[in-house]
Parts: structure tokens; C-alpha cells; sequence
């Protein structure tokens, strides 16, 4: 298919539509690479319902609830349950509680992973805590016997059962975790899907859920790891030394009623640090075999233990239970759970009872598991509302003016998805299409601001050779060299000397802005051209003969018409003049070259020259012969071009002769592309490229300029300026910028000299008008003498085409441009007061009037908050570079 030829009907239906080719496949550019990329396998629409049920099931209040009671019981209830130490005959109980809470959690598990099979799979953190949680309640089923309970005799059994108790306890705590995300976290506050920031919040909490309850689980398994298992190992001592004692011939001359007190010494050792702090393990019953049945004491009402001999074992068997089981439990059993028993060498059997340890170590968990439990519900509300108010509030606004300034970019972003799509899990969610937009954005400004032919070249230079290179360099509108860039800003040498012998007026008057051409005659301002070109050094730059030089200005002079009241000469060097000023404001000698600030000042000498005194708008409807020759494209502009070097090919006028051809080239495009820029029909995109160079490196031109007006030394051109790609286009925007500021600064002058100009240009419009009406066209807005009121006409012009400008080149320059900004605050404020003199005198005023004249006056200003007015009040400081004239 031939370039820029579109297909055939046919080959457009076979390819199908673009949304359709993306579901198929997908391509993007990676590091300049084409790759194609699989799409993925798309739900059907009944699976996308059934997942939408389910999900709307669990997400069920009560279903909630259900389960949040349900998590609590198998958290707390085994605790609880050794804490209150009931019959183990009632074990059941709790274990049919403990079986349905399992029961129910595998269908939550089951359930879940159904309704979203993306988020919840074996492959996420919360499904597998899921898992072990839920398989962790048939640790607490005495049912099942895992021999993890508190009966240990050994440090490494006992610590390994509290690790694996404690680990599977804390995966049901994951499980409370994403519980505390459902009840404190923004998801149920989302309603519809252009909520985007409480959804990218939502994720960002259950991502931040899923890392405390891992750190949780990590401290609560590896906490016993750095405890010491106290084991009582007084069982095993006092067994060894009876053993040894029985090997003795002490032992056969034992009476029984030594044996008693040796017995009772034994009970009453433990039974005197009961009451206290510490958890003491009591006996329950002590077996000797190697006694005598004399030996063994009889059983008597006054020993802390019941004794009896058993002849088929040969031992005296001692039982301390009943009455201590009594005192500490209330009840006269204890659970076989909570005994341990110690044996030495088959003739010393001790049964210990640990209740009160079991207890202690339930009740530690439960404030374990509380003080958890607390943690994560205050880490979630807080979390939340931080994340709300740092996150949500801001990425909330920043998204809704996305949408509302890039509506067209997330449209084409949708676009890539059917109806079905869009409520696809899988497909892409309000992050993603942020990012997206993002990055669509990002290429934009990126094409916008830079050169994409210079990037094609980068980006591809492995594949072009130097001939390809130099042929795409054709048509490659950077033409500016590296040794045309400044990389250190220079200072203009004073040195030399500027003669003033022929100037009208004093020259601290044309380095102001009180200068006025409309005081002076057209011969009188020829030589204040002069000087204005000199001042710059600029004929000393490119050796220009002076004579050269002066013949040009004059022969521009007479080909500015004489008839217009305001496109005649005295505008030309008025905007010329405004051009010097706002270069010397804006310390562009910094960062311009010589070249570049010569082709400035020509274009604004000569940009209306051979004006008609009718606009570009007349000319077309008129199909005037401008019109026609230029294919009403900026007629009256191509023909100042035109007419210029039509002055500059005479020789004795030729102030381009000393050139080389490369600067003639260069200093011809600068200066037609400044010409060209000064149609108003590029006002508004003027401002808005001004206002993203503004965004994109305002701050860094602002603070280099800065440092240039204090007289730094060795200061650095920002890159903004000295990239090779992006800096001459950069540097020719100032320069359209600095001509077509001056091409409407009437209102930035002071007052006297604004009025001046006011009743030009109105006259000159009015007297459009008027051609208009003779040829039965319908008058131009503002060109109709009976209905113009000029005070409302300079108003609105102030407000909406000079201000949004001026702003730009203030935010740039607000030290240099002070003066300017005065002057247009004042100026504007006078026509405001002048329209409400007006309506006074007319008695048409109201108290609206009244009230919308102080809202102007108050908005207009407050949109100039960022100027430093406090420099008004110091003319002398080396910021200013005039006397600042009138009111601000």
C-alpha cells in the first residue's frame, strides 16, 4: 500500500475495527522495537455474572458479620476454653464449634476464589494465610491429637508446640486483617467507577494489610525463638535422688513414718509457693517402688496426701489430687490434657498437674491476640484516614482535571474496550488508565516540545548511515549549531562606546519605557533606531557599516505607509523600541546569541512595514490581491517578509552583506518566523506553548535570569537553552514571544502614552469599519464608531488578550518586568474607572456595576500576586531598568 494512501472498503473490513484488532493483539514500541504482545483470554459473560453474584454475596453485611463472629470464636474460644477448665467430657462442645468455623471458613476460601479469581488465587499472600488459618482450627479440635499441647518435658518440644500454635493462630489474624480492610477501609465508599483515586487507595490498603499481617506473623513465630521454654525440672531432681536414696541401706531402715514426712516435705515444697506470682506446677500423685508394704505409710486424714500399696506392683502410690485439685480448680478432676507425668528408671512415677500454667500461658494469648487485634484496627483506621487525606483527597483532584483536560486521551484509552471489557477484573482499572493518560500525555507534551526528527535519529542511529543522516537532517527544522549556543551567560561589554551626538531625546529615555515615538518625527526617530541597534553592539558584532545601516532604516521608514493613524512608522519603532526594552528586561543577551538578538530587532523594525491600515480579514473577504498571492495565509504578514528583503536586496541597503550564508539563512528564518508569529490568529497558541515552556522550565529560566540581574559571575545557560535538539526552539519562542509582546504593548506603557495609542488604533479601526460598510460588508467587532465603547473595549483587550501574555513573560522575568507590570495594572484600573464614569454620567449605574467594577479591579491584580511589587518602591535597585511611572 502506497504511503498515505488510505484502504480499500474491503481491506478495511477484513482488518476489522481498531478495538477489535487490539483484543486480538496488542503492540507497543519498546526501546524503539515493535513487540506484539498475546491478548488475554476474555472472560464469558456468564462466568462475569456469576463472579459479580458471589462477590455481591460475600460483600453482604451479614455475611460479614457471620464471619467476623466466626473468626473471633476460633480465635478466642480455644483460649477461653482451657481458661474456664471445664469436664473434659464437654471437649465436644467446643469441638463442634470449632468444626463448623472450619467449615464454614473452607466455603468462605472456595467462595472467594470464585468471585475473584484474579485477586484471590494460590498465588496471593491472603489466600494461602486462608489456607493455614482455616487448617490451623483443627490444631484446637481435641479430637485430633497433633501433640502440640502445653505437656511437653522438654525446651524444644515445648517451644516447637507454642511456634506452631502460635504461627497457625497468627494466619487466622491475616484473615482478621482483610476483615479490618472490608469495615475501615474506603472500598465500601466507592459507588461508581469514576471514583478512581478511592479505588487506587483501596488497592494500596490491601497491599498494606497484607505486609502487617506478614510482619505480624513473623514476630509472633519468631518471637518464641527468642525466649528462653522455662522448664520445672524439680520432678526430675527430687525422682533421681529418691532412686538413689532406695539404692542406700538409709532407705531399707526408713520407718513409714519417715517416708511420710520425706512425702510431705515433697508436697508441701510446691504447696508453699502457690498464692504467689509465680505459676507452680502441683503434684498430683508420687509411685516408689522398692518399699516395703511397712513402709508405706497407711492413709491417714492428717497428711496432705491419701496413700496406698499396691501388692501387683509392689509400690506405695501417693495422692495429692483431690484436695488440691479442689483449691485451685473448684472442682476435684483435673483434665488429663493439662497432666504431665515423670518417670526415672520405672521405680519413681510423678503426675504433675499444670492448670495453672495452661491457664497463664491462655490468658497471655488472649492478650496476645487482643493486643493484636487492637493494632490492626487502629493501623487501619489511622492508615486509612492519612492515606485519605495525603493520598485520595490530592490523586482525587489531580485525576478529575485529567479527565476534564485530557477527556479526549482517556477516550481513546477506553476505546481499546468493548462494553464487555469494561467490566472485565482483568481489564484495565483506574490506575492503569491513569498511567495511561500519563504516559499519552507525556508523549504529547514530549512531541510538542522536542524535535521528532532529531529523535528518529537518535533513537535509530545504529541504522542510518551518515548519507541518510544528512539527508533527514533536510528536513530537520534545528539550524542552529553547537557553536552558535551559549553554555556560559556573557555580559555586554560597556565598554565600548554608543555615540548619542544625533538622538532627540536622552538616551536613559529610550532605556525606558516613558520612551514615546509619537513626540518625536519620523526623521527623529531614525536615529533613536540607530542607537537602539548600536546599544546592542550589534553593527560592531557583524561589521556593518553604519551608512549600510542607516539607508536601510531610512528606506523602511518610507515603506511604512503614511495614511494608517496606527500601523505607520511611528508603531514600527515603537514596537522596535518595545522589542530593546523587553530583551534588556528579560536579560536575554544571556542566553541569546548576537545572530539571534539582531534578528529580533530587524523583524520588529520592520514587521507591519507597508502596512494598508486593514486587516488580514478584510484583505480575504475582499479577495484582495495580498490574499490571493499568499492563499490567505497571514497575507499582510508574508508581505512585510516580502517587503523587506525586498529592501534588503538593494545594495547600498544591504545590512545582511557581511554575513556568512549559514547566519544568512539563519537570521532569514528567525526573522520570518518572528513576522509570521505576529498574526493575531496565533495569539491564543502563543500563550499556550509560552504557558507549557512555563511549566516544563519556568522555574529554572526564572532563578538563571535571577542570577544574571545580581551580577553572578560564570553562571550557567540552563540545558533548556543549550540542548543541541529542544534549545533553538526554545530560544526562538522567546524571540516570537519578546516581538509579539511588543507588537501589543500599548497597554503596558504609561498611561499618557497608552491613551495616545488608544485613540489611534480605535480611529484606524473605526475607519475599517467604515470601508466595510461601503462595500456592504458587516462591520468588524470593534470597528463601528456609533457602537464601540472604548473603555469596556480596552478592558476586555487587557484582560483577555494582553494579561494572559504579559503573565507568561512576568512569571519569567518578574524582577525585569516590574515596571511592565505596574503600568498594566494602573492602566487597567483607569479604563475600568473610566467605563464606570461613564455609566454614572450615563445614570445607568447599579449597585452590581459597583460590585463587578471592585471584583475586576481585585481579580485582576490578585492574578499578579507572584510579581515582587515591593521593587516599585526602590527605582535604584539593579532589577528595575526604568522609572516606574504612575500607580500601580
Amino acid at each position: 500500500m502506497a504511503p498515505g494512501v488510505a484502504p480499500a472498503p474491503a481491506a478495511r473490513a477484513a482488518s476489522g475495527n481498531f478495538s477489535a484488532q487490539a483484543k486480538r493483539k496488542q503492540s507497543t514500541f519498546v526501546g524503539g522495537k515493535l513487540v506484539i504482545e498475546e491478548p488475554k483470554k476474555a472472560k464469558s459473560v456468564s462466568q462475569k455474572n456469576r463472579e459479580k453474584k458471589l462477590q455481591a454475596f460475600l460483600d453482604k453485611t451479614v455475611v460479614q458479620v457471620v464471619l467476623g463472629a466466626d473468626l473471633l470464636l476460633t480465635l478466642f474460644m480455644p483460649d477461653f476454653w482451657i481458661i474456664s477448665d471445664p469436664h473434659e467430657n464437654a471437649d465436644d462442645v467446643m469441638n463442634v464449634i470449632l468444626t463448623l468455623g472450619f467449615v464454614l471458613f473452607i466455603f468462605e476460601i472456595g467462595f472467594t476464589y470464585m468471585a475473584k479469581p484474579k485477586e484471590y488465587n494460590p498465588r496471593t499472600f491472603f489466600f494461602w494465610m486462608d489456607i493455614i488459618g482455616t487448617a490451623s482450627i483443627l490444631i484446637d479440635i481435641t479430637w485430633f491429637d497433633f501433640g502440640l499441647g502445653g505437656n511437653a518435658k522438654d525446651a524444644t518440644t515445648l517451644r516447637a508446640a507454642r511456634v506452631a500454635k502460635l504461627g497457625a493462630r497468627s494466619s487466622r489474624l491475616a484473615k482478621f486483617a482483610k476483615m479490618v480492610k472490608f469495615y475501615f477501609s474506603n472500598e465500601t465508599a466507592v459507588e461508581n467507577d469514576s471514583d478512581s483515586a478511592k479505588r487506587i487507595s483501596n488497592k494500596l490498603s490491601q497491599l498494606l494489610a497484607s505486609r502487617v499481617a506478614a510482619l505480624v506473623i513473623f514476630l509472633i513465630v519468631v518471637t518464641p525463638f527468642l525466649q528462653t521454654a522455662v522448664i520445672d525440672f524439680s520432678y526430675d531432681s527430687f525422682a533421681m535422688t529418691t532412686y538413689q536414696l532406695l539404692q542406700t541401706s538409709v532407705a531399707a531402715d526408713m520407718t513409714s513414718a519417715e517416708w511420710t514426712d520425706y512425702v510431705d516435705e515433697f508436697y508441701t515444697f510446691y504447696d508453699a509457693k502457690t498464692g504467689g506470682t509465680e505459676t507452680v506446677d502441683m503434684p498430683l500423685s508420687l509411685t516408689i517402688k522398692g518399699l516395703t508394704e511397712a513402709q508405706c505409710p497407711d492413709d491417714d486424714a492428717s497428711n496432705n496426701f491419701e496413700s496406698e500399696w499396691v501388692s501387683s506392683t509392689s509400690a506405695c502410690e501417693f495422692d495429692f489430687g483431690h484436695d488440691h485439685a479442689l483449691e485451685t480448680t473448684g472442682h476435684y478432676w483435673v483434665r488429663s490434657a493439662n497432666q504431665v507425668s515423670f518417670s526415672h528408671k520405672g521405680t519413681i512415677d510423678i503426675t504433675v498437674d499444670r492448670t495453672q500454667g495452661m491457664r497463664d500461658e491462655a490468658g497471655y494469648s488472649v492478650v496476645l491476640i487482643t493486643l493484636v487485634i487492637m493494632l490492626l484496627v487502629g493501623f487501619s483506621v489511622s492508615f486509612n484516614s492519612s492515606l485519605n487525606q495525603l493520598v485520595v483527597e490530592p490523586l482525587s483532584r489531580i485525576m478529575n482535571k485529567l479527565r476534564t483536560t485530557a477527556a479526549s486521551v482517556l477516550d481513546s484509552v477506553k476505546s481499546l474496550q468493548t462494553d464487555e471489557d469494561e467490566d472485565d477484573d482483568e481489564g484495565m482499572n483506574e490506575a492503569d488508565v491513569l498511567e495511561i493518560m500519563v504516559d499519552k500525555l507525556a508523549r504529547i507534551v514530549k512531541n510538542v516540545m522536542s524535535s521528532n526528527m532529531q529523535n528518529m535519529i537518535e533513537q535509530n542511529r545504529d541504522m542510518i548511515d551518515e548519507n541518510t543522516e544528512q539527508f533527514l537532517n533536510q528536513y530537520s527544522d534545528t539550524t542552529k549549531k553547537d557553536a552558535d549556543i551559549k553554555k556560559t551567560a556573557t555580559i555586554r561589554d560597556e565598554s565600548i562606546n554608543v555615540s548619542t551626538i544625533d538622538l532627540p531625546v536622552a538616551k536613559d529615555m529610550i532605556c525606558s519605557f516613558d520612551f514615546d515615538t509619537l513626540a518625536l518625527t519620523h526623521d527623529q526617530l531614525v536615529p533613536c533606531a540607530m542607537y537602539m541597534f548600536e546599544n546592542m553592539h550589534l553593527l560592531t558584532e557583524f561589521n556593518i557599516d553604519p551608512i549600510v545601516f542607516k539607508t536601510w532604516i531610512g528606506k523602511i521608514r518610507i515603506r511604512y505607509k503614511l495614511d494608517p493613524q496606527y500601523h505607520n512608522w511611528w508603531h514600527g519603532v515603537d514596537v522596535l523600541h518595545t522589542t530593546f526594552r523587553l530583551l534588556a528586561c528579560a536579560q536575554a543577551e544571556a542566553y541569546l546569541s548576537k545572530l539571534e538578538i539582531f534578528s529580533t530587532m530587524v523583524a520588529a523594525c520592520a514587521h507591519d512595514v507597508g502596512h494598508p491600515g486593514i486587516n488580514n480579514a478584510f484583505l480575504v473577504k475582499s479577495k484582495n490581491e495580498l490574499a490571493l498571492k499568499y492563499n490567505d495565509k497571514s497575507p499582510l504578514e508574508n508581505m512585510h517578509c516580502a517587503t523587506l528583503y525586498e529592501v534588503v536586496s538593494e545594495q547600498d541597503a544591504d545590512i545582511f552583506g557581511t554575513l556568512t550564508d549559514e547566519q544568512w539563512h539563519d537570521c532569514r528564518k528567525q526573522i520570518v518566523e518572528c513576522i509570521l508569529n505576529t498574526d493575531m490568529v496565533n495569539h491564543f497558541g502563543n500563550v499556550g506553548k509560552l504557558q507549557n515552556f512555563y511549566e516544563v522550565s519556568g522555574e529554572e529560566v526564572s532563578n538563571f535570569v535571577s542570577a544574571i540581574a545580581t551580577g553572578a559571575a560564570d553562571v550557567v545557560v540552563p540545558e533548556v537553552f543549550t540542548d543541541q535538539v529542544d534549545g533553538p526552539k526554545n530560544r526562538l519562542l522567546l524571540q516570537e514571544t519578546f516581538l509579539h509582546a511588543a507588537d501589543l504593548s500599548n497597554p503596558i506603557k504609561p498611561l499618557a502614552i497608552y491613551q495616545k495609542w488608544v485613540s489611534r488604533v480605535t480611529e484606524e479601526f473605526f475607519a475599517q469599519g467604515e470601508q466595510e460598510r461601503s462595500v456592504g460588508f458587516p462591520v468588524s467587532a470593534m470597528m463601528d464608531r456609533a457602537s464601540t465603547n472604548i473603555p469596556n473595549m480596552q478592558v476586555g483587550f487587557i484582560a483577555f488578550i494582553i494579561a494572559p501574555l504579559y503573565t507568561c513573560l512576568f512569571q519569567f522575568f518578574p524582577e525585569g518586568m516590574v515596571v511592565v507590570a505596574g503600568n498594566l495594572v494602573n492602566n487597567h484600573h483607569s479604563y475600568l474607572d473610566e467605563a464606570r464614569a461613564g455609566k454614572v454620567k450615563d445614570g445607568t449605574i447599579t449597585q452590581a456595576d459597583e460590585e463587578k467594577f471592585t471584583t475586576q479591579k481585585a481579580k485582576f491584580k490578585e492574578g499578579l500576586s507572584f510579581v515582587p511589587w515591593d521593587l516599585l518602591d526602590n527605582p535604584t535597585s539593579r532589577h528595575l531598568y526604568t522609572v516606574a511611572t504612575g500607580s500601580r
